[in-house]
């Protein structure tokens, strides 16, 4: 009978959830999830009410956050703002997955490792 090693086994789920956390702050600053998410809001509203769909909100509140600035110099801050969370959500991104994948190992190996 095999013991699981309880070490590698809280290591890895800590990783999963550490992983899982990162993922989803990821997907909140990433432009490419938020657009992705966007279109299938939009989408889904199509199919439903089956009229067209305006420019979803996720959008639309983004717009009006730039634009509501009141110098040029302020809106071209809050677009350089919007850039970095979106180059580091990426990375975010890919370290949540890192996480995840490492943690599964990890868990797998400390079910079975004894």
């Amino acid at each position: 009978m095999t013991i699981a090693n309880p070490w590698m086994l809280g290591i890895g789920v800590v990783a999963l959830v550490l992983g899982y956390i990162l993922r989803s702050w990821s997907s909140k600053h990433n432009l490419v999830d938020v657009a992705t998410d966007a279109a299938l809001s939009a989408a889904w509203t199509t199919i439903r009410t089956r009229q067209a769909p305006g420019v979803p909100d996720e959008i639309t509140d983004r717009l009006k956050n730039i634009t509501s600035q009141p110098t040029h110099v302020a809106k071209a801050g809050k677009v350089a703002g919007i850039a970095a969370r979106h180059v580091a959500a990426t990375a975010v991104g890919v370290v949540g997955l890192v996480l995840m994948l490492g943690g599964l190992v990890l868990a797998a190996l400390g079910l079975f490792w004894h």
